[in-house]
């Protein structure tokens, strides 16, 4: 393992970081040499200092843990100088941990303190103190396990979090489950996977029932993106943040929601991130907008600052070594890629330099129970399988139809295709093109070093669970077109997701089962909806091998699948029609029905059935057995999160389904739930096929929602 000295040192050579160790005796019981220095807080709010954006916690190891905090003085001087108290109460009738530190402009007045010299598996209690006396919001955080300890996970999982579009209940919810937990059973970790904000403005949201949306924040004002200090970058879809300030705004504009800022100072948080943190579906440092290396290398100084998190190639679980590293500034210019190596990353400097100022893919371990795996798939992965020759342009996220994942495999594989031999045309909607990636290397998710890394990891944990934190589903979406022309019941629309990258995704899965893995779980977000499902050795096999499980999250505020996919389709009214139904004769809680659980679940026969009649025992008579048996569970016009317990003998789920976050509910201290759904995921030995079990709904069931086999 990386010495902790070298972490330590790379970890405090960027202005606000900081390290201290917790020493014994140091507690206001102890002798006047040794008495803390802010011992005694006065009661109160400092007029002078603020902490708008709150506190919090971040990657726990057994005896350390990030904390953060940002901190402004109203009477106008940049650096504030504060004191971090760490205590085992409460009341900090007893402090482990005290030390000063400083905020200062290069990064927007936030600091980071690693604070190590922790008991493992304990509750701490944290502050900040102002140089007038006057303390931050109180915060609470727990360490990891010990490395040789069976302690039980608990932890939540969130994606996809839109400011303008609604209020971030999920986090409300978690908290107020938890009130009714005893302490040693509530949330030890909040694991956020990617779209932590949104990178458009001036978006609208509809409501989808007959709701009246009250977007305004409690202070009055509207809940809403409309600027950026940069007044944006425009293209044909809006404008998006491009500018240091801009990514800065979002990140505030975030932590202005009340549930939001008391959920990161109630749990440590874990944080990777997707897309939208610089731009819709971009990869490396290129987008629908062509190249921004200078989007990419805002965003990324911007996230350090704001998503604290143990980087500087700190090693905390089974890989020798941790990769990670902290921001480092470097300048660069928005320059278009021109060659590529053999794992598709463009050579381009301004592109390597961009990702290459800070890495976040790494490993956290839970003493003997789980290894966290936390996956970067945008910094380094190249073109999707779906090329733009087909889509359009970049600037096309999907294509008309749901093409044949034969078809995508082929372009995954680029001159790698059949053998080395790749094809010189492909079909495409029944007819012959040219072959568009037949000369490119086979496109990656991960590029080659996070893949070797990632490999390393698997192997070389002695866990019980090996658990991946995916920015993108890696199971399989198979959209059923048999109906039309050139139809498959397993068509591809979500190719920005493994979907579009199956030949890295075989490799992977074929690699878990050559060196006997068991028990790896993925847990995801990034689709919008809930969904539960198996994750195959190759989709394309008649008898395909269960590898592991998957667990995706609905969005916690962004537009629901059902809303996106209703978009997505309506250049064609028959795929239109079997993804949504109309609800305004029945009493549904939206104006529409997701025809779409139907369609993923038993076809799009059924799906139209559906639709047509209403009859969902009827519907699922015109099932078709060979769409997507890998999948359980689908919930599309679902928000919410998930909650997971992970001991040695299962991983216990609970999917939370809440309505659309358009009404305030944050001043309620419970906030409303349309249905949990319960399964589980058992532990299994090498060489089992992954399974789900153990299914349960409680309140109001998905329409079509829980895969019934007959």
């Amino acid at each position: 393992m990386t010495d902790r000295r070298e972490f330590l040192r790379r970890f405090t050579a960027m202005a606000g970081c900081f390290a201290a160790t917790a020493t014994v005796g140091l507690s206001t019981g102890c002798t006047t040499s040794r008495r803390p220095m802010a011992a005694k807080v006065r009661d109160g709010v400092s007029r002078r200092y603020q902490f708008k954006q709150g506190i919090a916690s971040a990657d726990p190891h057994p005896d350390a843990i990030v904390l953060w905090t940002r901190v402004t003085d109203t009477a106008g001087s940049q650096a504030v100088t504060l004191v971090a108290q760490v205590s085992s109460t409460a009341a900090f009738s007893d402090i482990a941990l005290e030390t000063t530190v400083t905020s200062e402009p290069l990064l927007d007045q936030t600091l980071r303190l690693f604070a190590q010299g922790l008991e493992p598996s304990t509750w701490y209690w944290y502050r900040f103190v102002t140089p007038d006396g006057y303390s931050s919001p109180v915060g609470r955080t727990c360490t990891a396990p010990a490395a040789n300890e069976e302690a039980p996970l608990e932890l939540a999982m969130f994606s996809c979090q839109e400011y303008g579009a609604g209020f971030f209940n999920s986090y409300q919810r978690l908290i107020a489950d938890d009130r009714n937990r005893p302490l040693d059973e509530q949330t030890k970790l909040c694991v956020h996977v990617g779209d932590w904000y949104y990178e458009t403005v001036g978006r609208t949201f509809e409501p989808m029932g007959d709701i009246e949306p009250h977007p305004f924040n409690k202070d009055g004002s509207l809940r809403s993106n409309k600027d950026l200090p940069s007044g944006g970058a425009r293209s044909r879809r809006g404008r998006y943040a491009h500018t240091l300030a801009d990514f800065r705004y979002l990140q505030q504009q975030n932590l202005r929601d009340d549930a939001l800022l008391r959920a990161r100072a109630l749990y440590p948080f874990v944080y990777i991130w997707d897309d939208h943190e610089v731009r819709n579906d971009y990869w490396q440092s290129y987008g629908n907008a062509g190249p921004m290396q200078k989007n990419k290398l805002a965003s990324n100084q911007a996230w350090f600052e704001y998503c604290p998190a143990a980087l500087s190639r700190a090693a905390a679980g089974p890989a020798d070594e941790n990769p990670a590293r902290d921001f480092v500034p470097t300048d660069v210019e928005n320059k278009n890629y021109q060659e590529f190596d053999d794992n598709f990353l463009s050579l381009e400097e301004n592109n390597l330099k961009s990702i290459g100022s800070m890495t976040i893919y790494r490993s956290l371990s839970w003493g003997k129970t789980a290894d966290l795996l936390l996956i970067d798939g945008r910094s380094y992965r190249g073109k999707r399988g779906v090329d733009d020759a087909i889509l359009g342009s970049e600037s096309v996220a999907y294509p008309s139809a749901p093409i044949d994942p034969a078809t995508v495999a082929t372009m995954s594989a680029g001159r790698t295709a059949n053998g080395g031999d790749p094809p010189d045309k492909i079909v495409y909607q029944g007819a012959q093109i040219d072959n568009p990636r037949k000369s490119a290397p086979a496109t990656t998710m991960l590029g080659a070093a996070q893949k070797s890394w990632l490999k390393e990891a698997l192997s070389g944990s002695a866990a019980k669970w090996k658990v991946l934190c995916n920015n993108v589903p890696m199971m399989a979406f198979g959209f059923d077109s048999t109906f039309t022309e050139h139809g498959v019941p397993d068509g591809i629309y979500f190719s920005d997701s493994w979907d579009g990258y199956p030949t890295e995704r075989n490799e992977l899965m074929q690699f878990i089962v050559e060196q006997n893995i068991a028990n790896v779980i993925s847990l995801t977000g990034d689709r919008h909806a809930h969904f539960a499902g198996l994750v195959y050795d190759d989709y394309a096999l008649d008898s395909p091998f269960p590898v592991m499980a998957e667990l995706a999250g609905a969005s916690v505020s962004a537009p629901c699948r059902q809303q996106l996919q209703q978009r997505l389709s309506g250049n064609d009214p028959v795929f239109a029609q079997i993804a949504v139904a109309d609800a305004t004769s029945t009493d549904y809680v939206y104006k529409s029905l997701p025809a779409l659980n139907a369609w993923l679940l038993y076809g799009a026969k059924a799906a139209e059935h559906f639709n047509t009649t209403m009859d969902a025992s009827a519907a699922r008579e015109k099932r078709n057995p060979a769409v997507n048996p890998h999948l359980t569970y689908a919930d599309n016009d679902a928000y919410g999160f998930f909650r997971v317990v992970i001991d040695a003998e299962r991983c216990a789920v609970e999917f939370v389904t809440e309505p659309q976050p358009v009404v305030d509910h944050t001043n309620s201290d419970e906030p409303p739930v349309r249905r949990r759904v319960k399964l589980e995921v058992p532990a299994v030995k090498p060489g089992q096929p992954a399974r789900l079990e153990q299914f349960k709904v409680i309140g109001e069931a998905p329409l079509m929602g829980v895969r019934e086999e007959d």
